[in-house]
């Protein structure tokens, strides 16, 4: 028997998923081959649902933590012990309740946390981003919400740029498009401080000093206005502040452009003819805006598209995300904050700092579709601040390191057994359903009953007892009432806005000025800087590597680390590699003042001098990243600046 589902990790391609069904028991997952992204087939970290659903080290029962020693009790007792700590919390104040949530499980279904915590009376939650946040904040400066061509589209492309995006490693059915857009005469051009992967689908890589992203764009833009390479009328209808941003692109010389950037002076000026002439794609990638200055230079390499009109048309986009199905969401979840009584947000990137201060009184805590501590900045610190915390309670699949800090342990359902709705905000245009493939195993409540479950227990809760398809309803009204059709015949479609294959092709953009913004007043209020600006994010001392951690092919994050047990592999650029007299496979120490990891060595050819890699969400146990990155945030949008890390290496001893 085949039935429907979806995939639930936080990524660009969010794949339509056939399972195979034979005797209650899911045999095999491959690709919807009616859904329009997934085209029939998944990647290795899709296949994994099927390994993480039926995974002996799942957790089966509620587990609460006993003189250090984790014991099964029954969800009764849990759910008693949970209510009864939350009461006492509460009755504390508003404020020291915390609820750490991300998007570990991407449904709707799992939304309802926010809205049980608010018909509480609120909890103290977070405000900026550990992943993207720069760039949104960056575009709705530019141009009011981040929206991206189908990407279709790309077909349509001349030119395509690959900013900081590695799509073979980490957006796999971006690569089709793109191998069909080359079919039909395009150009790709990787720009990346890592010869990642994906140079196999390009025609060319511009090997990018980190952290200067901004700098290569202002400078190409500099040269684009200053020789007229640009589309006047465009400007003139439909932007802001082009004058005030010409002047202001003097400064950026391409000598000194060039001298900090690595690449050469004729090379940009090559790259600005090309983008002056041929319909232009740049598809952005999040690393490169994981930096202090990252939201700057999102918005330097928006100011490319706009400086030559490619913008609202057929091949043209600043591909960063899509938020398209979000505006057609109810306000349903939203509406409950008018219960909210809290006063404090902690920067997420910033939670151990905030938990281990003193004027927090954080005495319950609740985590659910996130590892902070592998995932955050800073691991120790977010370790040392949970300590502080009176009750902790953590839902997961899986023992991680975070939930071996809790005091109590939900299990929770995987995506198979579990019916829900999906849409994604980064790439896939697509809102996708998915049905409860097979029964909850072990008996495993999933959080949409939890909830409810726990609030029978609560005093003074207004938190909705709805069905399953009563919430679905609420939440998808907007889309049910446009299309005119009833929840079960959404069920059997990947629904899609009509009208939405060109972003901003009426050229009403979502500004203050209802114009593309070279100029925002918005901006400067905020961040204190109104036109993309370059600055250096971070000064690197005589004997430190800028570190970078990217996402594995194999991993979503820490999800995909559970079984591993290698030490983790340190990718050194070769020149520094013999300078620091090593040998392949070598033990080294890398440290700062966060921590310290024992890595593995490996010369390569493959990353700029100076600067050193190693891939993130690894377990700490087997060397996780984040012990060594600062809780830095960006210029906007509260991001985690994780690669303005910086590090030593010392060669250790083999015993």
């Amino acid at each position: 028997m085949e039935k429907k589902s979806v995939c639930s990790l936080d990524c660009f391609d969010l794949c339509s998923i056939s399972a195979q069904v034979k005797n209650n028991k899911i045999i095999s997952l491959t690709g919807d081959k009616n859904n329009p992204i997934t085209k029939g087939f998944i990647c290795y970290k899709g296949k994994e649902h099927l390994n993480r659903l039926y995974s002996e080290n799942r957790i089966k029962t509620p587990l609460l933590k006993e003189n250090g020693v984790f014991n099964s009790i029954s969800y009764d007792k849990a759910i008693k012990i949970v209510s009864e700590k939350l009461k006492e919390a509460i009755t504390f104040s508003n404020d020291s309740v915390l609820y750490n949530y991300d998007s570990g499980y991407g449904g709707i279904s799992k939304e309802v946390g926010s809205i049980f915590f608010n018909s509480v009376g609120g909890a103290v939650t977070h405000s900026g981003s550990l992943c993207w946040g720069a760039g949104i904040s960056a575009q709705k400066y530019d141009f009011g919400i981040s929206r991206s061509n189908h990407p279709s589209d790309l077909l349509n492309s001349k030119l395509i740029i690959l900013w900081g995006r590695n799509p073979v490693d980490t957006n796999i059915h971006l690569v089709s498009y793109i191998n069909e857009a080359r079919k039909n005469g395009a150009k790709v051009i990787l720009i990346d401080p890592i010869k990642t992967n994906s140079i196999k689908i390009s025609d060319e890589h511009l090997f990018i000093e980190p952290s200067t992203d901004g700098l290569l764009a202002l400078g190409i833009a500099n040269y684009l206005a200053s020789n007229n390479l640009i589309d006047n009328d465009f400007i003139s209808k439909y932007t802001k502040g082009f004058k005030e941003y010409k002047e202001h692109l003097k400064k950026y010389d391409l000598t000194y452009v060039s001298d900090e950037t690595g690449i050469s002076k004729e090379k940009i000026i090559e790259l600005a003819n090309e983008l002056a002439k041929l319909k232009t794609t740049i598809i952005l990638g999040y690393g490169m805006q994981r930096y202090q200055n990252g939201g700057n230079s999102v918005r330097a390499i928006d100011s490319l598209l706009a400086l030559t009109g490619n913008i609202g048309r057929e091949g043209s986009s600043a591909t960063y995300a899509n938020k398209s199905i979000t505006k057609l969401t109810s306000n349903f979840i939203k509406s409950f904050q008018k219960y909210d009584l809290t006063s404090k947000k902690y920067s997420k990137a910033k939670l151990g700092r905030f938990l281990k201060n003193s004027d927090n009184k954080i005495k319950f805590m609740w985590v659910e579709k996130s590892n902070p501590v592998t995932q955050s900045p800073n691991s120790l610190e977010v370790i040392e601040g949970m300590k502080k915390v009176d009750f902790k309670v953590v839902v997961d699949m899986f023992m991680t390191d975070t939930a071996m800090e809790a005091d109590l342990v939900f299990p929770t359902t995987s995506i198979l057994e579990e019916e829900d709705f999906i849409y994604s905000s980064m790439f896939s245009p697509y809102l996708v359903y998915g049905e409860e493939v097979i029964k909850p195993l072990y008996g495993i409540i999933s959080e949409f009953e939890l909830y409810k479950k726990i609030a029978k227990q609560m005093d003074n809760v207004i938190f909705p007892m709805l069905t399953k398809d009563e919430y679905f309803n609420k939440v998808l009204n907007p889309i049910l009432l446009k299309e005119n059709i009833a929840l079960e015949e959404l069920k059997k479609i990947n629904y899609i806005e009509k009208n939405t294959k060109i972003a901003w092709k009426n050229k009403q953009f979502m500004t203050p000025s209802k114009k593309y913004e070279f100029y925002s007043d918005k901006a400067l209020k905020e961040t204190g800087i109104a036109m993309p600006t370059y600055f250096k994010s971070q000064i690197r001392l005589k004997d430190e590597f800028r570190f970078i951690s990217p996402h594995h092919v194999k991993s979503l994050h820490s999800q995909g680390y559970r079984n591993n047990r290698e030490r983790p592999i340190i990718y050194i650029n070769d020149i520094d590699f013999e300078k620091l007299n090593l040998i392949d496979e070598e033990l080294v120490s890398l440290s700062n003042k966060n921590g310290k990891v024992i890595f593995s060595a490996k010369k390569s050819c493959e990353i700029k001098k100076g600067t050193i890699y190693s891939y993130e969400g690894r377990w700490l146990k087997d060397g996780g990243p984040n012990l060594l990155t600062n809780d830095l945030i960006s210029d906007m949008g509260e991001q985690a600046a994780y690669y303005d890390t910086f590090c030593r290496i010392e060669k250790i001893k083999n015993k």
